[in-house]
């Protein structure tokens, strides 16, 4: 599926219920910005709790099952979870704030595991699937309140002996320059990637707004020639939402995103990019994680969804790729 003219929002996507049925040599990469804790109206939404919604964020990541998962804005007890949930899994990455890795700030604060430390960006990686060479950490353009940081997995896969390199950045709320010179960094580094032989899949938390010079920001990506969006070129096209949940849970009802279908439709802030060559992609996807506030579990197939009452593991989508490596 290739679109005629690049655009960030594609409300004329599809939207099945049921995505469809992975083949043994599938690969998925997806990312999922999983948000911590912290609003000043969490007593007015418990939902919003980690505790209240972690197991739907834990089910989700097991129900997609990803080779490489990206992460972002979550902290250290949100770590810890996902570390004991995945055992055989691998997270690692770095603090947005003093570009620590996760490792050194478990054993810095190995005394106050309630501790709420700093925000993540980082990858979910299966061992058995792919192999990590190295771990990057670079600087973003910082915005008017926080730093930004761009995490690089260089990987192997284990099947095919691919390189592949997968960058996972979250850029500013507040600043369009910070934004733009964000992407222009990464761009140089997929860029030096493609040089070394990697293949590169950016997935990131970029807050591209259409009304915020967004447009113009994606499309330097699609100018590269040498990466596309993951809901373009795809044998079967792209699933789910167009869009993701741009708003915090406290958001006044009248900026609420429009619901079309059952469907959030919003901008697309979290996106994907991947190699033009070297693979063969099947098909993208997004997906909302809607829970039932009572068991906490994600609703099943058929259950009534209840978007009014906010009950998302994030107010994100999770943004992933199902494909293969040529060999």
């Amino acid at each position: 599926m290739i679109s005629s003219s690049y655009r960030l929002n594609r409300p004329e996507l599809e939207n099945p219920s049921k995505l469809p049925d992975r083949e043994v040599d599938q690969i998925c990469i997806c990312f999922w910005n999983i948000k911590n804790q912290f609003m000043d109206k969490r007593d007015a939404y418990p939902q919003y709790l980690w505790e209240n919604r972690r197991f739907s964020v834990l089910e989700m990541i097991e129900k997609v099952d990803p080779v490489v998962c990206g992460l972002s804005e979550f902290n250290l007890p949100q770590a810890q979870d996902l570390e004991a949930h995945f055992p055989d899994w691998k997270l690692v990455g770095f603090s947005c704030h003093t570009q620590e890795s996760i490792d050194v700030t478990k054993k810095r604060h190995a005394e106050d595991n309630s501790l709420r430390y700093d925000s993540f960006n980082a990858i979910l990686y299966n061992p058995k699937h792919a192999e990590l060479q190295s771990l990057e950490c670079h600087e973003l353009a910082s915005g008017p309140r926080h730093k930004r940081i761009l995490v690089i997995g260089k990987f192997l896969d284990t099947a095919t002996k691919t390189h592949y390199a997968v960058l996972v950045s979250h850029f500013d709320h507040l600043s369009q320059e910070s934004r733009k010179r964000s992407g222009e960094i990464e761009l140089r580094f997929i860029n030096q990637l493609i040089g070394q032989g990697y293949m590169p899949f950016s997935i990131g938390d970029k807050n591209w707004f259409v009304d915020a010079g967004g447009e113009d920001d994606s499309q330097s990506y699609g100018r590269n020639g040498k990466i596309c969006d993951f809901r373009d070129e795809t044998q079967l096209g792209h699933f789910g939402a167009a869009g993701t949940y741009p708003k915090h849970l406290d958001v006044p009802a009248k900026f609420a995103p429009p619901i079309v279908d059952g469907v959030i439709q919003g901008p697309t802030v979290d996106v994907g990019f991947r190699s033009r060559l070297g693979i063969q992609a099947t098909y993208s996807f997004s997906l909302i994680a809607e829970f039932n506030p009572t068991t906490q579990k994600l609703l099943l197939p058929g259950e009534k969804s209840d978007v009014e009452n906010k009950n998302f593991g994030s107010d994100h989508t999770l943004i992933g790729l199902v494909f293969t490596f040529d060999q």
